[in-house]
């Protein structure tokens, strides 16, 4: 069941301990309210990572940010919550708590009034609970008993426990490893390894113990992540997805993007079609997003003769207020290189602006895309290279458009390992002036969700600050986008279904990124 809260919540984007650290398993364990003497993590040293271990205000427990709007923490931290704080200096009220039904366990989910995009949530564990004997990790904000005898609080302390007993009922004990959760750390996560999360998962949940105070307290209890609760809790609250029939039928032919045509603050649904065209050239149509796609406000036939030997994408190229009809031609070329051709928005692309070769070399292992990466008013070639590198991971390469595309001013292998499972994308997602990587995963996930994954540009792509499953069920009969659709400074992500409709048209899909 879930709590609306009247009073809404903070939530602090860094580690705290709960204080009232009870739990619903030992019946003798501790349960206390918040003092002095409660301790985090005892043991153990300082964690300046972990920014998705948070802070849970007022009552002073820990959560873990396992989506950009959710936090799990334990049941009985309830009832005095209103804030998230993350990395010490991002705060989030807490809009809504869903507790677990079952009173046996400790867990309960945090929905946050809005989206924490500039940390990477952790992913929770839907494999098996990992067996006695185990070594995870630990970590927690709150006093901490030191060596010398000083009690401090306020830091992040992190460390390892041994687990020592995992009952098929979820229940968990751990033992000091090189630290222990203590009374600051109700709601913490056990991060725990496997082999479908060999980076590590939250595996559970702190809840409390039962063997006295520090130093003679080495034993500790966790609930042990109820996966299938926690995806139908998220699903059940998530915005209900836009769902539009428009007035084409469905095609392939050619290229469906969203994009605000009409500068209405409504993206608009456009159709580049490249083959089998009535006129022998590649035509443009636009669908106004106003009407709900129902009335075309453009339906013209172009400069360019019909061929699908690249990458055909609508930019406004020039700055003048309509997009330019942009190809990025990148096999059986004239030159040998990528070539950029611009067909202007203002002369009905009847007119090209521009024909020029690159300094890349013709190929197609990757997605090809005109953004304004340096933010010089000049878009810039991009090339995300997603197969055949020589990194082995995924590289992103720059020409800059003021070079004419000659000079490379990006070379870089990120994060993500190469594969071709879905969609990449340069997007400014967190609205820091540099594009980020984005991969709209859409096969073969974990979560059997399509999943969005964004690498900081910031970062140089080593980062990931955003992890998350989706309401959409993997598919492949359309194209996915991420897209502001709703004008909110948030990225939605959108999927123009092209065939296999229910409606009998080209479909339009819209739900937000949490």
């Amino acid at each position: 069941m879930k709590n609306l809260l009247v009073c809404l919540p903070l939530i602090t984007l860094f580690s705290a301990g709960c204080a009232l650290e009870s739990s619903s398993v030992p019946e003798a364990s501790v349960d206390e309210p918040i003092d002095v003497a409660s301790a985090p993590i005892q043991g153990g040293e300082r964690d300046y990572g972990d920014p998705a271990i948070v802070r849970v205000l007022p009552v002073s427990c820990t959560g873990t940010l396992i989506a950009p709007r959710w936090v799990l923490t334990a049941k009985h931290c309830l009832g005095r919550v209103s804030t998230v704080l993350t990395n010490g200096t991002i705060s989030t009220a807490v809009v809504e708590t869903f507790p677990h039904p079952s009173a046996g366990v400790d867990q309960a989910l945090l929905y946050l009034a809005d989206p924490v995009l500039s940390v990477m949530p952790l992913p929770y564990n839907t494999s098996t609970q990992p067996a006695v004997g185990t070594r995870c990790k630990v970590a927690g904000y709150g006093i901490h008993n030191n060596p010398d005898g000083t009690i401090t609080g306020g830091a992040k302390y992190w460390g390892y426990v041994d687990v020592t007993l995992s009952s098929p009922t979820g229940y968990m004990e751990a033992t000091f490893g090189t630290a222990i959760p203590d009374k600051g750390d109700s709601g913490g996560p056990l991060i725990c390894t496997n082999a479908a999360f060999p980076q590590g998962s939250v595996t559970a949940v702190v809840t409390g113990h039962n063997d006295g105070d520090w130093p003679a307290h080495r034993v500790e209890g966790f609930s042990a992540v109820a996966a299938t609760w926690i995806r139908d809790t998220v699903d059940n609250h998530a915005p209900v997805p836009i769902h539009k029939g428009t007035t084409f039928s469905p095609e392939t032919n050619g290229v469906w993007q969203l994009v605000d045509y009409d500068h209405d603050g409504i993206p608009d649904l456009t159709y580049i079609k490249t083959s089998n065209t009535t006129s022998g050239r590649v035509e443009v149509f636009v669908a106004s997003g106003a009407s709900g796609y129902q009335s075309r406000t453009l339906a013209t036939a172009t400069t360019f003769g019909a061929e699908t030997n690249g990458v055909w994408q609508l930019v406004d190229y020039d700055h003048d207020g309509i997009p330019d009809l942009t190809y990025i031609k990148t096999s059986n070329t004239t030159s040998g290189r990528v070539e950029v051709f611009v067909a202007s928005g203002a002369s009905g692309y009847q007119s090209r602006t521009l024909a020029t070769a690159t300094t890349f070399g013709a190929e197609t292992n990757g997605v090809w895309q005109l953004v304004d990466y340096d933010h010089d008013g000049i878009p810039d070639l991009t090339y995300i290279k997603t197969s055949n590198t020589t990194s082995g991971r995924v590289e992103v390469f720059v020409a800059s458009g003021a070079s004419g595309y000659q000079s490379r001013t990006l070379a870089t292998a990120t994060t993500f390992g190469a594969e071709t499972n879905g969609v990449w994308q340069l997007v400014d997602y967190d609205h820091d002036g540099i594009p980020d990587l984005t991969y709209i995963k859409t096969s073969n996930t974990t979560s059997g969700r399509v999943e969005v994954f964004v690498a900081s540009g910031t970062s140089g792509y080593q980062i990931r600050v955003l992890s998350t499953p989706t309401p959409f069920r993997p598919e492949a009969d359309g194209v996915w986008q991420l897209v502001d659709y709703d004008q909110d400074g948030t990225f939605d992500l959108a999927f123009i279904k092209t065939s296999n409709t229910g409606s009998g048209t080209v479909e339009v899909h819209v739900a937000p990124v949490e």
